[in-house]
């Protein structure tokens, strides 16, 4: 009879869902050090004080409005409007950086933009608060 108390006790307890766990990190004030060649979409580089690697996308929208969904317009053709996402170390919402006039610069540049940004504390900060919301 004792085994078999012990038994379901186990078992209830190997029943139970396990939930996800959350670590809180605070927010610390950082600057990045991230580059970014012309004619690419991609970026990378490290933040200087945490030492975390971060890397993303620089791309061209049509969408002026940050408030919409900008995803359905990102990389179309004609857009002068340059969004920055991160990938690493957690994908983040796109993120207006920067509008240009020339849609061939605004491909040319965006990415390098972005690069430049993340050197920039608050613009890091606003990247960085929108990672996990996707």
């Amino acid at each position: 009879m004792k085994k078999l108390l012990t038994l379901t006790a186990v078992g209830a307890i190997l029943a139970v869902p396990a939930s996800a766990v959350q670590k809180c990190v605070p927010w610390v004030e950082t600057t990045c050090r991230v580059t970014a060649d012309s004619y690419s979409v991609q970026w990378s580089g490290v933040c200087n004080e945490t030492n975390v690697a971060v890397s993303g996308l620089g791309l061209c929208s049509t969408s002026s409005n940050t408030s919409t969904d900008v995803r359905s317009s990102i990389g179309a053709l004609g857009g002068l409007y340059c969004y920055c996402k991160a990938l690493q170390p957690m994908p983040s919402k796109w993120v207006y950086v920067h509008t240009y006039d020339d849609l061939h610069i605004c491909q040319q540049s965006c990415a390098s933009a972005c690069a430049q940004f993340m050197g920039i504390g608050s613009f890091v900060e606003s990247v960085f608060k929108t990672m996990a919301a996707e």
